[in-house]
């Protein structure tokens, strides 16, 4: 409302500054003029108003007849059409120059807030930013950089990168510097001067300096425009502190490899004593089977050396591999029917073993259990199952019949045998021993109804 006022206020003021000049006149005309322009001053609407008041006040008393808005002459309708146009064309040429100048202004706090925004960037960054020119000196730094070198930032500006850097001045000098092709401070000098030369960026090149303390970057470089001219922008990002943690897990990682590959050895060492132990007590109950007269009595320690060497196979297994803390049950089954074959002489050409088994590993706690039932299965098969030179067939069976269930079967063609075996009562030393495993292993042992002989035993894996 001030505004539209004082456009009315200043074409009233046009009518009192043409009172003095005779009319009717064109300089009376041309009175209004400078007010309009001042109104428009104002804005669109404000000069509008004061344009259309000044324009019918030029009708009413500066043209002929006066005091009327009748005009004869055309020459004075044109006078007014030209007055009005004029008021009409400042006004909007005002009304443009104040949108110009609004959106100059808006731009202008953009950018300042920009510059200020980069300006906050660039001095708090993390990483060592220069701008280089083309004579490789720099011309602006930030405080991390004036940080990495330990300078004045004011001896730094204009100096050159390889002083900044704290790189030889041979890394900076021209071509033929005398440093080898494969030079970090050649290799960085090369990167600057390739992103001069053709504005290629260059992202992470890896060097490091010896002296005067060894610390390692990451340099980055792009060309940029600063005032007109090339520029090259350097970021260096300091990793000594990341390679020396890097250096010093490299470090932990070897130990961690010798310490292992040394109780590799001991385990490898520790598993072959303890399979030449019992290899010593196998023969030691061999000799004193031999020397004993008594069939019963060798019978029994026959047994007991059979049972020692499966537990020997177990280990001698073990300290073949590269891992101490599982078994092959399927390869140490082949095993185990091999020594029992060759512990019955004459047997293995009348009765064969026939295996089924599933590549399945066990741990050395189910290994040995496992291991001992299958040594007893089979053997209670060789001794009893075919009797009076019969020939005939033992099957052994190991697989994993459910999820993380397992089944040991054995089972032969021979002259079956009493289904209370695999009960509490039977006093058999052997089946004994197999229950007592079973329950070590929390499994169940069942003798199932065939025309000959089948133990199945069934275990967690």
């Amino acid at each position: 409302m001030r505004r539209y006022g004082a456009a009315l206020l200043l074409a009233a003021l046009a009518q009192l500054v043409r009172l003095p000049l005779a009319a009717p006149t064109s300089i009376a005309r041309i009175t209004y003029v400078p007010f309009m322009v001042v109104a428009a001053t104002a804005g669109l609407g404000p000069g509008l108003l004061a344009t259309a008041v000044c324009t019918l006040k030029c009708m009413y008393f500066a043209t002929e007849p006066l005091h009327s808005f009748a005009i004869r002459d055309p020459d004075d309708w044109e006078s007014v059409a030209l007055l009005a146009f004029t008021g009409l064309v400042i006004a909007i040429l005002f009304d443009r120059l104040k949108r110009i100048q609004r959106t100059e202004a808006k731009t202008a706090r953009a950018l300042s807030s920009a510059y200020a925004e980069l300006e906050a960037i660039h001095a708090n960054a993390p990483v060592a930013l220069l701008l280089i020119d083309e004579s490789m000196r720099i011309r602006k730094i930030n405080e991390c950089a004036v940080a990495l070198t330990g300078r004045n930032k004011e001896d730094l500006l204009g100096c050159r990168t390889g002083d900044a850097l704290g790189c030889l001045e041979a890394a900076t000098a021209p071509e033929g510097c005398g440093h080898a092709v494969s030079c970090p401070e050649c290799a960085i000098r090369r990167s600057v001067l390739d992103t001069m030369s053709t504005g290629t960026s260059h992202h992470n090149v890896e060097f490091c300096l010896s002296q005067p303390h060894r610390r390692c970057f990451l340099i980055s470089t792009t060309a940029v425009q600063a005032n007109g001219k090339g520029r090259t922008l350097v970021c260096a990002l300091d990793i000594t502190a990341r390679k020396q943690a890097e250096e010093a897990l490299r470090h932990l990682v070897c130990c961690l490899q010798a310490a292992l590959e040394e109780k590799t050895v001991l385990l490898q060492e520790i598993h072959h004593r303890v399979k030449n132990n019992l290899a010593v007590i196998s023969s030691l109950l061999s000799l004193k089977a031999d020397a004993t007269p008594s069939w019963e009595a060798r019978e029994a320690l026959q047994e007991s050396q059979r049972r020692v060497r499966s537990i020997a196979l177990i280990h001698e297994h073990l300290y073949c591999t590269d891992h101490f803390d599982r078994v092959n049950f399927a390869d140490y089954a082949q095993r185990v029917a091999a020594e029992l074959c060759a512990a019955f002489e004459g047997e293995s050409q009348r009765i064969a073993v026939r295996l089924e088994t599933e590549p399945i590993e066990l741990d050395i706690g189910r290994a040995v259990p496992c291991a001992l039932i299958l040594n007893e299965l089979v053997s209670n098969s060789f001794k009893h199952a075919f009797p009076a030179g019969r020939a005939g067939e033992i099957r052994v069976a190991f697989r994993e019949y459910e999820p993380d269930r397992l089944e040991l079967i054995v089972e032969d063609d021979g002259a079956g045998a009493p289904q209370c075996l695999a009960e509490a009562q039977t006093n058999s030393l052997g089946l004994r021993i197999i229950r007592i495993l079973t329950t070590q292993l929390d499994g169940a042992l069942e003798q199932q109804l065939t025309p000959g002989t089948r133990f199945v035993l069934r275990f967690p894996k």
